[in-house]
């Protein structure tokens, strides 16, 4: 069963004393298997925030569907399989850590056995342990994050939605966060992030969907050669300049810098035909590497371009 599924998801926005309208999102797809991280990635006013509150129902969608775990978002029951961090963090500031955690819990109808050694399990492995009788008032914005995650976590979801989880954290607190998603996920939960933090989406996300003008890019595995991929990498040596030229009209190739020839193809029949080619004509080959591009290339390579094929799940 898929945890989340959103179909030709749209919603346009009417502009206050004006005919104009705001396309935030324009026929949304896409899907969140069991068990798994799924990133969703966009620049600044793509529709990620707008997407993730219409999945929880706090802004109405114009059209389309949205299922969570088979069931409209709608239902009240299926919200009690949700847990969410939103990526403000606009708390109570009069209440302590812990009371505030107290009141989300109560609201969430999760799971009070065992409550009290989960909420200090958590306090403890998040190190808010000498803050969590503090004021709110008194928390920086690593703190407050981190109080965040508690509230969204603590109730047992079956499906977590998180919006900037690691920002304003510090390399301590996010490799907390990071470590934490991987157990989940090995428990069998869902996840869905909407991040900026690139690295980290491309180390622990099974799946990313990019995300621009309210329109789904880009839908692939990252760890899937198919789509990320790019060629070999040929370290070469020769003395005949104009040879890279002759070498262009038969092979997809670049020279990237002199002794590094570049082979835009996956085709091992193509790197094949090109050694023997090099070999040939006496260029001698002293290493061959396969590249894969990196997420933050993928990403800007594809916000960049003008024409965009979505790929299915």
């Amino acid at each position: 069963m898929l945890a989340l599924e959103v179909k030709e998801l749209k919603k346009v926005y009417k502009k206050p004393f004006s005919r104009k309208t705001l396309h935030a999102l324009k026929e949304v797809n896409f899907s969140v298997s069991e068990g798994i991280i799924f990133g969703l990635i966009g620049p600044n006013g793509a529709g990620k925030t707008t997407t993730i509150k219409s999945i929880l129902n706090l802004v109405k969608p114009t059209s389309g569907s949205i299922l969570i775990f088979g069931n409209d978002f709608r239902e009240k029951n299926v919200r009690r399989d949700i847990g969410y961090m939103p990526e403000t963090e606009k708390y109570p500031a009069y209440l302590t850590g812990r009371q505030f955690i107290n009141v989300f819990f109560n609201l969430s109808g999760g799971y009070t056995k065992g409550y009290h050694n989960r909420l200090n399990s958590w306090i403890e492995k998040t190190g808010l342990s000498n803050a969590i009788d503090n004021k709110i008032l008194e928390y920086s914005r690593g703190m407050r994050k981190r109080l965040g995650f508690i509230q969204a976590i603590l109730h047992k979801p079956k499906l977590l939605l998180l919006d900037e989880p690691i920002e304003g954290l510090d390399t301590i607190g996010k490799q907390v966060i990071i470590d934490t998603l991987k157990e989940y996920k090995e428990a069998g939960k869902s996840i869905l992030i909407n991040s900026h933090y690139l690295s980290e989406i491309e180390k622990i996300c099974d799946h990313v969907a990019i995300i621009k003008q309210g329109k789904i890019l880009m839908n692939f595995n990252p760890k899937n050669n198919l789509y990320v991929c790019s060629g070999y990498s040929l370290g070469i040596s020769f003395e005949d300049k104009s040879l890279i030229k002759n070498i262009s009209q038969l092979f997809p190739i670049k020279l990237e810098k002199p002794g590094l020839l570049f082979l835009m193809s996956d085709d091992e029949k193509l790197l094949n035909k090109l050694i023997h080619y090099l070999c040939d004509n006496g260029v001698s080959i002293n290493r061959v590497e396969k590249i894969k591009n990196k997420l933050e290339e993928i990403y800007l390579s594809a916000i960049r371009d003008k024409e965009f094929s979505a790929h299915p799940n």
